[in-house]
């Protein structure tokens, strides 16, 4: 649409340039000083000046009506730059904070919470998970990470009934170089391994800045405490995100 505008807009320059051109050279004599008269629309003077090899042509416009009409293309010209660069400014890239964990030894992973819930269910199932969270509404100023945790945990939960089996971590705080290891494991464990016939398995790693929730069990209620928690946890608190299904190949 902007392309369009532009477009328009400049055609629109041009007519009018042309248009003017036209009339200056419909009428009157060369030289300094010409004269012409415009036609039907009203009245003008058109004046020559020359000055060290540079030609300009000015022209003062009176309306029948005795008001005076604006010459020249220069507004027309300055609004056309001045949209143009309105849209440049506006198709600068953005900075977009992807989902990608930090570097090994960036101070974000110190003293980081990291929690692990890993549910099975079958195929059909994980299909029904996933209408759910296309049909889900989401303000658009969320953000990526908290939608994408959230809409995901609440399609989840709503389906416990069809849990077939589930796994719990809960990993104590730690250092930076040691938390980013053992993200990066569990992150690669979520996306690999054997996995039975019509059985799909959802793992949901998060890598959290405030501890998450203290669990001592590997069971349904465990992991449904666990999945609240992380649904409660905002942008500034997520470290790293990582939710990935694996599925019998």
């Amino acid at each position: 649409m902007a392309v369009i505008a532009l477009v328009a807009i400049a055609s629109s320059c041009a007519v009018a340039s042309a248009q003017r051109a036209g009339g200056s050279s419909g009428g009157g004599r060369s030289g300094g000083g010409a004269r012409s008269s415009s036609g039907s629309h009203g009245r003008g003077r058109y004046f020559y000046a020359g000055r060290h090899g540079q030609t300009a042509y000015y022209y003062d416009a009176y309306s029948s009506t005795g008001s005076r009409v604006a010459g020249g293309d220069g507004p027309l010209w300055l609004g056309l730059f001045l949209i143009v660069g309105a849209l440049v400014v506006s198709a600068r890239p953005r900075t977009v904070r992807r989902d990608a964990a930090p570097d090994a030894q960036s101070p974000e992973w110190k003293n980081v919470d990291l929690g692990v819930v890993e549910v099975t269910v079958d195929r059909a199932t994980r299909v029904e998970i996933e209408r759910a969270i296309a049909r889900r509404k989401t303000h658009r100023r969320e953000p990526r990470r908290v939608r994408r945790l959230r809409a995901m945990v609440d399609a989840l939960r709503a389906h416990r009934a069809a849990w077939r089996a589930v796994r719990v971590e809960d990993h104590r705080p730690m250092s930076s170089p040691i938390a980013d290891g053992v993200f990066r494991r569990l992150a690669t464990g979520a996306r690999s391994g054997s996995v039975g016939d019509d059985r799909e398995v959802l793992t949901i790693v998060v890598a959290s800045r405030r501890e998450i929730v203290d669990v001592h069990r590997s069971d349904e209620e465990a992991a449904d405490r666990v999945l609240r928690a992380m649904a409660q946890l905002e942008l500034r608190e997520i470290v790293a995100l990582e939710i990935a299904w694996r599925e019998a190949r």
